[in-house]
């Protein structure tokens, strides 16, 4: 339920369910180059079952 998007070379994972279907406004990134997950900046808003694309250098969140 969460959307997934690569922005330059890291991969981006935003929103999502937690076990309860709450939806969840988080956001983390993975760096190959260091083969590590870290937090990012959360979303205004909280979306579970969303789109997520990326349009030049920004990364779009819709729906959920």
């Amino acid at each position: 339920s969460l959307g997934v998007a690569v922005l330059g070379t890291k991969l981006y994972a935003v929103g999502g369910t937690d076990s309860n279907n709450n939806a969840l406004a988080t956001a983390e990134v993975y760096d190959p180059s260091t083969n590590s997950w870290s937090f990012v900046a959360s979303m205004s808003t909280a979306r579970g079952y969303l789109g997520v694309a990326v349009l030049g250098t920004k990364l779009y969140a819709v729906g959920g």
